[in-house]
């Protein structure tokens, strides 16, 4: 199928934050780490939301000021993240990031354009890995999603198997990096100075 391109507009987007999880490598809840003056999960929903207009986080705690939806599969993980968001969604373009990122900015989420024909677009770094936690979803994504939940398939890269992406190169691969332990953190920390 071909996809055309269109840029981000906030009018057909709508933008979410993955905040649910356990940070079980972390030790402690990543979305509450400190980053820039606030909190990690606060920075990306700034980011987010200058990117799509609007911005609400999945799951985890709420934060002042940003609309939160409860995941309404609290223990199937990112899957789940993403099917309540697309459940959620208002509009057919859906930016979805999670919220352990802390180099994503609003520049790089504009780079990862709408697509037309019901493409999502998933970014790809040098290395050829794929990453569906920093991704554009169409809303028509949702029941497969909801369909691998049902029949007990939870890991991410399965269930995105199956849906119609658009693979695009991404220019800086630290844009993609995520923090999942405390040496991550501490690369991330080191790496602002």
């Amino acid at each position: 199928m071909r996809c055309l391109y269109f840029p981000m507009v906030s009018a057909t987007t709508s933008g979410f934050v993955l905040a649910g999880g356990r940070s079980s490598r972390m030790g402690r809840d990543k979305s509450r780490l400190p980053w820039n003056g606030s909190t990690l999960v606060e920075h990306i929903a700034l980011q987010v939301r200058s990117a799509a207009g609007n911005v609400m986080t999945i799951g985890g705690q709420p934060i002042h000021k940003i609309s939160n939806v409860p995941d309404m599969y609290p223990h199937f993980g990112p899957v789940g993240g993403i099917a309540t968001a697309l459940h959620t969604a208002p509009a057919d373009w859906n930016l979805i990031v999670a919220c352990d990122m802390p180099d994503v900015n609003t520049e790089f989420l504009l780079f990862l354009p709408d697509r037309s024909d019901r493409c999502g677009v998933l970014p790809v770094t040098s290395d050829g890995r794929i990453h569906p936690l920093c991704a554009v979803y169409h809303r028509s994504m949702r029941e497969t999603m909801e369909q691998a939940l049902r029949s007990g398939v939870h890991r991410l890269t399965d269930v995105i198997a199956g849906l119609d992406f658009v693979r695009l190169s991404v220019p800086d691969d630290r844009m993609l990096r995520n923090v999942n332990t405390p040496g991550d953190w501490a690369i991330a920390l080191a790496s602002r100075e």
